[in-house]
């Protein structure tokens, strides 16, 4: 992380949001697409956004040539942007989906906010 105080939320995690919160086959109270961007905006804005730098891609390429995760490209390529971007930790419930990548320190939800 660029500071050990902030907080990073990867740009894709925006579209994934967006994606998941109004799609009615993943959840049951899905939201109109307005609302679901007014929602993270709103959560967006107390983070750092990190968006793919120029060498994410050549970073995401050597992942991809080296890992044994490739069932997951679009985990890859979260992880190439957080590595381009200086992230060094990462928060997620998927700890399994990047354990292999050993450039991160991972924690889940429950783990970050027990520490508080």
């Amino acid at each position: 992380m660029q500071n050990d105080d902030e907080k990073t939320l990867a740009f894709i995690h925006k579209l994934e949001f967006l994606s998941v919160a109004t799609n009615r086959r993943q959840v049951n109270f899905p939201l109109k697409m307005h609302d679901a961007i007014q929602k993270i905006s709103m959560y967006a804005s107390s983070f750092h956004l990190v968006s793919p730098t120029p060498d994410t891609f050549a970073i995401f390429i050597r992942l991809l040539k080296s890992s044994q995760i490739r069932e997951n490209i679009f985990d890859l390529y979260l992880a190439a942007t957080a590595m381009s971007n200086n992230v060094d930790q990462i928060c997620t419930w998927n700890i399994k989906d990047f354990e292999k990548i050993e450039a991160f320190h991972l924690l889940t939800p429950e783990e970050i906010l027990s520490s508080l």
